[in-house]
């Protein structure tokens, strides 16, 4: 029944946002009584917490998966981020981001704290094999932009930086990738972008 609960106020959560999902609506949707949802769960920030801490796993899995495969980084890069832009072009509540840095900010520091220590390194260490291989440029300062790479996702998601009435979080997410890898690249590594980046990025 925990798991059952929160998996379902993830996918509330994921439509229609932090403040506009009560506790209530929870455990209608679940079928359990509010009793039994704050057996498990007190409050709704513990909720959004585990939350938070489920995403950080299921991303630190992936990178262990993409680890594993026998794949050019730069491939690996746009398997990565060709993951990331499903999810933004899917039925996501947009201002996510927003309302966690606002309403949670304690919550939002332990995605910082994943996106510095975790993110950050892998996205260097793809960039230094991609040099090795020729797709990456060898003057690149990986450091740097493996950290703007990082801001660079986050703004796509803010409402602030790209509002939904104007702008599809899908289609934002695509052109800063788009942009930003053939940036970097080699001409081999923009010979291999021409002829499969659209394959991992379409709507």
């Amino acid at each position: 029944m925990q798991d059952k609960i929160l998996f379902r106020a993830i996918e509330l959560f994921t439509i229609y946002g932090f403040k506009s999902v009560s506790m209530d609506r929870i455990s209608k949707e679940v079928g359990c009584s509010t009793k039994t949802l704050y057996k498990f769960y007190p409050n709704k920030t513990i909720i959004i917490k585990k939350m938070v801490e489920f995403g950080i796993q299921r991303d630190v899995n992936f990178y262990g998966e993409l680890d594993k495969k026998n794949l050019s980084s730069i491939s690996k890069f746009l398997e990565l981020h060709s993951t990331f832009f499903r999810r933004h072009s899917g039925n996501l509540y947009p201002g996510m981001i927003d309302d966690l840095k606002k309403y949670h900010p304690e919550i939002f520091s332990i995605i910082e704290d994943f996106l510095d220590n975790k993110s950050e390194k892998w996205i260097i260490k793809n960039l230094k094999t991609g040099i090795k291989e020729g797709y990456f440029k060898k003057n690149i300062r990986y450091t740097i932009l493996a950290h703007y790479l990082i801001e660079l996702s986050l703004a796509s998601l803010s409402q602030k930086n790209f509002p939904s009435n104007r702008f599809k979080p899908g289609a934002v997410y695509a052109t800063m990738i788009e942009n930003f890898i053939y940036g970097i690249s080699t001409t081999k590594g923009q010979l291999f972008l021409d002829k499969n980046f659209k394959k991992y990025f379409s709507e």
